[in-house]
């Protein structure tokens, strides 16, 4: 069939409702791999590409690492005391983690780096984050985006050789300043310039760049030794050659290199690690300082994505992935420990709801960082999956902290060293905006950039309506039309049938348990179905979808949500596969399956079109939408798990630093520890609280005053009902009860906080 007039007609209205894209734009795209994020959009997932992705493992050096140096990091952190006491970030800690190379971690061994794998980083970053926000944002900066990770890549062996042996050896501090007051997220638009130009450096005269910047939020800016900078070329005298706009360039320059300006801090949400501005004006500074030379003029906003792609991936999913395993491991037990109406709160509906939501909440997120780190190990740089598990992460942890708040009630909002919630209350919205502010990253970058790079197809159209040689253009897309039409037909159809009789095709049953296999089916029929929607969206609005963020938005949130289903079935695949898995499994990917077809009605009812909006929704959902979030008891169930000493808890909070000994001068500061041993304490005695409780039913302490919540058990001693090393159990719980429902009291003045027991400053006549 000869379809060249139609597509003639159609290519005609691509190119006149195409924007441009600007070569900034065409980076970003091309920047970084597509792996099972193209799988998902594809509408017919190969689930042999997840399945067979190595499970991550830690290797023994990586084990001993984290056994060893790891536990020791976070034995000498405190974020109360970081925060609150000593108000600067913990110097003994950090010299530390310089000393035994944790800014090295992304570094080969060769340079004496520690040249760890992605996954490993992942972990220990996780781990460290349970402890302190501080250190974790000090040590994943190094080893995301910043001068290592870029010397690595596109730096000369020169440059190699002088700095990454002292990136690695902690003797150099880096920082990366991108963010402009001017540009906040739209990095590409920078107004930080450097001019080529001749200038005199070490005694001779040599061609560099007189650079001016103004930047903000630099983490590490304050104390760094090196200075990643980005800003954009120009050689208005054309030193270099005819072109005038060389376009975004990054350079390391020291920090004591005459007329860069550091040490000025910010204070972000008082949270104490060293973020500041930097400036320069006119700073002169040799080629030698461009990454890479004169061949990495220009070449700064390929550099930043393809980095950027891969460090996002990692830090901020565990940072925030460690964030939610403390909250589970904390707020799980303290629900146990805390009783009110004479049983423990995790016994209230309302309460184990929450419960329930926080444990499924930080399974996504942890099965989403460990496959995004699984990712990068296998060698692909996935530029969607990492803004996809940056923004889910951050998001889902700053949920689980407010549900947690709201389960632990007035031990959350009173602030002290004995609060193990609050610091995380108030540092959560920091994840949110950094790395790319998450509305931004949501509604523009997800599926902008994962619809052009996933799509089969629309890359080589928008190539098609470009090309200069509109011959060879229309050629290209009438072949391209072809093969679209055909899919986009077949896609409606199988959905149509699909959504009428319910049968959808899954062609790897050999790999997977008949216990979830109506889970990838789900997956594989919701895939199809964004498949279908997307290409109507994409060539219904052609350019206009770039403005439809809205819409845009909600494509990439179907899109995120399959990954992470298919990131919690790969975790469940990968793992033990016991009943509590399958039911927390579950729980994840119907709350997943739930927000989908929420996004996708969201969709249809603001298709401006009524023809396309009513028609996609009956072709797609012909039966209308049906999924639900978990059902309550399986919710319930889930919350039971994390309260007790379950192996579901242990395995989803393994990443939490828990001291092994503290010494009783110092358990307000180590609430955690506390947790676990109060919460060891009332399991053993529920069989005592037992007795006492059916002595009460009974009548036995009827009129007796002293037979409250606080003083019962001692009557039931006296009345034989317990013995006495049933009473000294329940007094050593009710001394651990104590300490942690405890809240931190101060002096007037709010500056020193009162010992236990220490009476009020403050007497009256």
């Amino acid at each position: 069939m000869n379809t060249t007039a139609i597509s003639n007609v159609i290519l005609n209205k691509i190119r006149m409702s195409l924007p441009t894209m600007s070569d900034t734009e065409r980076t970003a795209l091309d920047a970084g791999t597509v792996w099972w994020d193209k799988e998902l959009l594809s509408g017919n997932p190969d689930w042999d590409v997840l399945l067979n992705t190595p499970r991550p493992n830690l290797n023994k050096k990586e084990q001993d690492f984290i056994d060893n140096e790891v536990n020791t990091l976070c034995s000498m952190a405190n974020e109360w005391v970081t925060n609150h006491e000593e108000k600067t970030y913990p110097k003994l800690a950090w010299d530390f983690a310089r000393k035994n190379r944790f800014l090295g971690m992304i570094i080969p061994e060769k340079f004496g780096g520690l040249e760890f794998s992605a996954y490993a980083q992942s972990e220990i970053l996780a781990k460290i984050s349970s402890r302190s926000s501080v250190l974790s944002a000090m040590i994943m900066v190094p080893n995301s985006l910043g001068p290592g990770e870029l010397l690595i890549h596109y730096g000369t062996d020169e440059q190699r050789q002088q700095y990454l042996p002292g990136l690695a050896s902690g003797k150099e501090i880096p920082a990366f300043a991108l963010t402009s007051p001017w540009a906040g997220s739209d990095a590409s638009s920078i107004p930080d310039i450097g001019i080529i130009c001749k200038g005199e450096w070490k005694g001779e005269e040599c061609i560099g760049l007189k650079v001016t910047w103004d930047k903000r939020y630099i983490t590490l800016a304050p104390i760094c030794t090196v200075l990643g900078l980005a800003f954009r070329a120009f050689d208005p005298d054309n030193l270099l050659g005819p072109k005038t706009d060389l376009g975004i360039t990054c350079a390391l320059i020291p920090a004591k290199h005459p007329g860069v300006s550091i040490g000025d801090r910010h204070m972000p949400l008082t949270v104490q690690w060293p973020n500041g501005p930097t400036r320069g004006k006119d700073v002169f500074i040799p080629l030698s300082f461009v990454i890479g030379e004169k061949n990495g003029l220009g070449n700064g906003w390929r550099m930043l994505m393809e980095c950027l792609s891969a460090g996002r991936a990692i830090s901020l999913p565990s940072s925030n992935a460690g964030i939610a395993q403390l909250a589970v491991k904390t707020v799980g037990a303290y629900a146990r420990i805390r009783t009110q109406f004479n049983t423990s709160i995790s016994n209230f509906e309302g309460v184990a709801e929450k419960l329930g939501k926080i444990a499924i909440e930080c399974y996504a997120i942890d099965s989403t960082r460990q496959l995004a780190a699984s990712a990068i190990d296998i060698g692909e740089k996935p530029s969607v999956i990492s803004a996809i598990a940056k923004v889910h992460s951050t998001e889902k942890a700053r949920d689980i902290v407010t549900m947690g708040m709201d389960v632990i009630g007035g031990k959350g909002i009173c602030h002290g060293p004995s609060n193990f919630l609050a610091e995380a209350h108030i540092q959560t919205p920091i994840s949110i905006t950094v790395e790319g502010a998450n509305i931004l990253t949501k509604s523009l970058i997800i599926f902008g950039q994962g619809s052009v790079r996933c799509h089969p197809y629309l890359y080589k159209i928008i190539k098609a309506a470009e090309d200069p040689d509109q011959e060879k253009g229309l050629e290209t897309f009438d072949s391209l039309f072809k093969k679209q039409s055909i899919n986009l037909i077949k896609n409606l159809s199988f959905n149509f049938l699909s959504g009428l009789s319910g049968y959808v095709s899954f062609e790897n049953k050999s790999m997977v348990g008949d216990e979830c296999l109506s889970l990838y089916k789900g997956v594989n029929r919701y895939s199809r179905i964004l498949s279908t929607v997307a290409d109507v969206c994409l060539f219904s609005m052609a350019g206009n979808l770039k403005r439809k963020e809205l819409i845009s938005g909600r494509l990439g949130d179907i899109l995120s949500n399959l990954f992470i289903a298919s990131a919690c079935l790969k975790q469940y695949h990968d793992g033990a596969k016991s009943a509590d898995d399958i039911r927390l499994t579950k729980a994840a990917c119907e709350t997943c399956f739930y927000k989908i077809e929420k996004s996708f009605a969201n969709i249809f009812a603001n298709l401006s079109n009524p023809f396309i909006r009513y028609g996609l929704r009956l072709v797609t959902f012909p039966l209308g939408f049906h999924k639900k979030p978990p059902k309550d008891t399986d919710v319930i169930a889930i919350a039971g798990l994390i309260t007790a000493k379950t192996n579901l808890r242990e395995n989803l909070t393994s990443s939490v630093f828990v001291p092994e000994k503290v010494l009783k001068s110092k358990t307000r500061y180590e609430p955690v520890f506390c947790i676990e041993k109060a919460l060891d304490a009332v399991i053993s005695c529920e069989p005592i609280d037992k007795k006492i409780k059916q002595a009460e039913k009974k009548g036995r302490f009827v009129n007796n005053p002293n037979a409250n919540v606080r003083d019962i058990a001692e009557e039931a001693f006296k009345l034989g009902i317990i013995s006495d090393e049933e009473l000294a159990l329940v007094k050593k719980r009710d001394e651990l009860k104590n300490v942690v429902i405890h809240v931190d009291e101060f002096d007037s003045s709010l500056s020193k906080i009162k010992k236990p027991n220490q009476k009020s400053t403050r007497k009256n006549a």
